[in-house]
């Protein structure tokens, strides 16, 4: 896993894992057409299932173009965004 931390708020922060097998969001700000019909839950480390309430995709801006990050889990009770990588 590759991660980055900021003293200030990390809302717009993701931590990139290898380990984590959907892409998961606190921020429901950088959401984009939301799914609210989509209900799961998804079981994370020390085996703890969190309640996920939307699914969507969001835009990510780099130096070449804007890319979509499709299936973006929102869930309230992690304290960091993941970014999935296969």
């Amino acid at each position: 896993m590759v991660s980055y931390f900021s003293t200030n708020d990390s809302s717009g922060t993701w931590l990139v894992d290898s380990g984590c097998p959907h892409h998961l969001c606190k921020d429901v700000d950088i959401f984009k057409r939301m799914d609210v019909t989509h209900n799961s839950r998804v079981k994370v480390e020390n085996d703890i299932f969190l309640d996920v309430k939307e699914k969507s995709l969001f835009f990510v801006s780099t130096t070449s173009r804007t890319k979509v990050v499709l299936d973006v889990l929102y869930i309230l009770d992690i304290s960091q965004n993941l970014l999935s990588i296969g």
